[in-house]
């Protein structure tokens, strides 16, 4: 016989012997003469082998595998495997007749031969071929030795029959240590050891190389800065063009300015020399004046010589004296406050010229810096013949859907599509006539018969009188953060970051700070914390850490842990969820100072603040919170009155939320933050409900995840579908090392440290909750609900209070009977 056709037949067989030991109850249980038959058969290999039926189905099952597979190859097995397998086998039937004799047998062979084959024929035994093998040994069966040597009988059988398998084994491992001790191992060890640590004396190289090229490249514009100043001529008005010397001009202006210089330094040593002859002259001219003055009086004596002379006469001379030493006195005093006036106004120039010049230089670095981060992210072109392959399908699903719309008595046209890096948009217009509600009942069908995974309908679209109807793409566009980073749009907001694409395939970029806050709820796996990574690498790439400063809140100490020790970070990553309570409270407080800065300088928002040339610029604070759910179970209250507070005031004053959660419960979402953040993202989510939680409405759980997503802007209320950007982690942890190793991060330690006590902040309902107490003479959680009005988190947070100071013991019992 062929040994492949063997090898089927022997598998088959094996197989069925198989499926009739597993469906042993039901074949037996039925009726059926068909199954009545294959009981028979079963019955038959129960009796025989008992349980080892199962060892000789596999073992049959095997060999036929063996023969289709060595079909080709001629293989002669050795008698003492043969012997081994069929030892093996007896052994192991053995062994299951010996766990049912417990006790000893009948010493009669006839008896004991009975007893054995009834044990056999049991079917949860050895079966006959053990029974047979035991006779022999009836008079041991029940002795536990026999166990003994059947186990090490098998152990030695289990031993030959993978004896090539351990001799190989054995090889294999005195192999590899014979080589692991060799020279050759310990010389490519060493070889490998000395790659890298050339590699890494060519990276330490590299980077001075780095350094040492920015240095010259800033020297080198500080130089061609000064340049351009001397060359400039002086302007009689601001509004007069600028005008440049020539060469010649410049030598010969060059030449006249170090002359003045030297001029005026000799000047200055000439008077320094001349000071001590002008204190000798002053006693002199002092003695004039008053040889003057006394001539003066003479002349007036001598007039008045005829008028009595009287003490009023003399008092007034002495008052005409002192009066003109008084104004000398003025007059020398006028010309020191003079001089010291135009010392500090000189002064301040001089600082100002410093400030503006190490301004230039730090903006010079800020800009080369920003040119290097943006030089890790390449740009990644996608592949021409996908292209086609998607708008071939599309041109196909457009067939496809006005068909499915004619079944279901729809005549509908498609008369326009857009399609984006996932998603295709379908404009269909109905005839008049039919309700739009009959187009959006037939999604699932529609899905069906365009074996997509969903779909989304979009009826109208805005400003149109079309119904749109979203597909996935059957080749997916990947939307590359690399590709959108250059985008011009970047630079012209506050907090421009980028979100991904839109179904047309265009950029899209929202201004964090227009949002004015923003939830994002999606859950595991669907691109919500890969656009939380999106939204701060734009930043941190775009923005320097004078500019903008992050509070980043990552209690799964996860997502955000990259960009520990960044500059732009205030505190490190904060992952315990009572510091990121006070340093929300920390944010609010925050906020008040910076509104009296409003308030002092008389303008309206920070872009006002920061235009004015007198004050130290105030960055945009971004307080990113990757899951709140954990946030709201340790210190719900707090949490919840502090970023609604952000949320309701901040954003004048450039403080900003992105608050994200894979969980959009209500007890997470509450409903005064829900209020407060009208900017919403939304990835995919499991259910309907949690869809209406986040966008007030159902849509999301129908995305496809992987970065599918539906943005709620401020003040719109229809929903725009994007595919968001991806960033590796690759790109984000090369990102993050540039900004480390070329600035050092200064954070403010004191956010986390607690100002106020704790026992200090009470509710202003903490009075009325002690009337209510006083009336009824206990005290609930729901009681204050009810006659306080207020919601469970306030209440709840009004008895931890009441706890504080004394009113309630730990187990809920009314320490004090007498409120007064």
């Amino acid at each position: 016989m062929n040994k492949k056709i063997r090898g089927i037949l022997l598998f088959v067989l094996g197989i069925f012997l198989i499926y009739l030991l597993i469906n042993k109850n039901g074949i037996q249980a039925s009726t059926k003469g068909q199954e009545n038959f294959l009981a028979i058969f079963l019955n038959a290999s129960s009796l025989l082998f008992g349980k080892m039926s199962w060892f000789v189905s596999i073992l049959i099952t095997c060999w036929g595998i063996f023969d289709f597979f060595t079909r080709n190859i001629k293989l002669k097995f050795h008698k003492s495997k043969i012997a081994a397998l069929i030892i093996l086998f007896i052994a192991d039937s053995m062994l299951l007749i010996k766990k049912s004799v417990v006790s000893p047998l009948p010493d009669s062979f006839t008896e004991a031969g009975r007893k054995l084959l009834e044990i056999g024929f049991n079917r949860q035994s050895g079966g006959l071929a053990g029974a047979l093998a035991s006779m022999p040994l009836y008079g041991f069966m029940h002795l536990h030795i026999v166990e003994v040597i059947l186990k090490v009988v098998t152990v030695i059988c289990i031993l030959v029959l993978l004896k090539e398998v351990l001799v190989l084994i054995y090889e294999i491992l005195a192999g590899l240590v014979k080589y692991y001790s060799s020279e050759d191992y310990k010389k490519k060890l060493k070889i490998l050891k000395a790659k890298k640590q050339a590699e890494k004396q060519e990276y330490i190289v590299s980077k001075k190389q780095r350094r040492e090229e920015l240095r010259e490249r800033l020297i080198e514009s500080r130089k061609q800065k000064l340049s351009f100043e001397i060359s400039k001529k002086p302007k009689d008005s601001f509004l007069q063009k600028t005008e440049m010397y020539s060469e010649a001009e410049l030598i010969d202006k060059e030449k006249e300015w170090l002359e003045l210089l030297e001029n005026q330094k000799n000047k200055n040593r000439q008077k320094e020399e001349k000071n001590p002859e002008k204190r000798e002259n002053i006693k002199p001219e002092k003695e004039e004046k008053h040889f003057d003055k006394s001539i003066e009086i003479e002349k007036n004596k001598d007039e008045n010589k005829e008028k009595p002379i009287s003490k009023n006469d003399n008092f007034e001379e002495k008052l005409e004296i002192k009066s003109e030493k008084v104004e000398n006195e003025d007059l020398e005093k006028l010309k020191k406050d003079f001089q010291e006036k135009v010392e500090t106004e000189i002064k301040k120039e001089s600082e100002i010229i410093q400030k503006s010049q190490e301004n230039e230089n730090n903006d010079e670095y800020e800009e080369l810096l920003k040119k290097s981060i943006e030089e890790i992210f390449k740009s990644k072109a996608m592949d021409p013949s996908k292209k086609k392959e998607i708008e071939k399908s599309i041109v196909e699903n457009v067939s496809h859907l006005e068909s499915v719309l004619k079944e279901f008595g729809i005549n509908a046209k498609v008369v326009n599509y857009e399609y984006g890096p996932t998603i295709t948009r379908y404009e269909v217009t109905i005839p008049k006539g039919v309700k739009v509600s009959k187009v959006t009942s037939l999604t699932d069908d529609i899905a069906m018969n365009l074996a997509a995974e969903s779909i989304r309908i979009e009826a109208p679209i805005p400003g149109k009188n079309t119904i749109g109807i979203e597909t996935p793409n059957k080749i997916k566009e990947p939307v590359h953060f690399s590709n959108i980073i250059r985008n011009p749009q970047l630079e012209k907001g506050a907090l421009n970051v980028i979100l991904g694409k839109n179904i047309v395939g265009q950029d899209r970029i929202i201004d964090i700070a227009k949002m004015p806050h923003l939830l994002i709820a999606g859950q595991t796996g669907s691109g919500k914390s890969v656009a939380v990574n999106t939204l701060i690498s734009t930043l941190i790439t775009k923005k320097s850490e004078k500019e903008v400063r992050f509070i980043m809140v990552d209690p799964k100490m996860v997502e955000l842990m990259p960009y520990n020790g960044i500059p732009h970070l205030l505190v490190p990553v904060i992952i315990d969820p009572q510091q990121a309570a006070i340093a929300l409270r920390w944010a609010v407080n925050e906020m008040d100072n910076r509104y009296r800065q409003l308030m002092e300088n008389g303008v309206r928002n920070i872009v006002g603040y920061n235009s004015l040339g007198y004050v130290e610029k105030m960055p945009y604070i971004v307080i990113i919170i990757d899951e709140l759910a954990d946030l709201m179970m340790v210190a719900a209250g707090s949490v919840e009155e502090s970023i609604a507070r952000i949320a309701q005031k901040a954003r004048a004053v450039g403080i900003h939320l992105v608050v994200a959660t894979q969980r959009p419960s209500t007890d997470v979402i509450t409903g005064m933050i829900k209020a407060n953040l009208p900017s919403r993202i939304s990835f995919a989510l499991r259910s309907q409900i949690d869809s209406r939680t986040i966008l007030d409405t159902p849509g999301a759980e129908k995305l496809l995840g992987q970065g599918d997503m539906l943005l709620l802007e401020n003040g719109s209320s229809k929903l725009e579908r994007i595919q968001g950007a991806f960033i590796s982690d690759d790109e984000v942890m090369k990102l993050t090392t540039a900004l480390k190793t070329n600035k050092k991060v200064s954070y403010m330690e004191e956010i986390l440290i607690e100002t106020v006590e704790k026992g200090k902040e009470t509710d202003p309902l903490f009075e009325n909750a002690i009337d209510v107490i006083k009336q009824e003479g206990r005290v609930s959680i729901s009681l204050l609900q009810r006659k306080l009005n207020v919601g469970f988190n306030r209440a709840s947070r009004i008895y931890e209070q009441l706890k504080e100071n004394g009113i309630i013991s730990d187990d809920n019992q009314l320490l004090i009977d007498d409120f007064d």
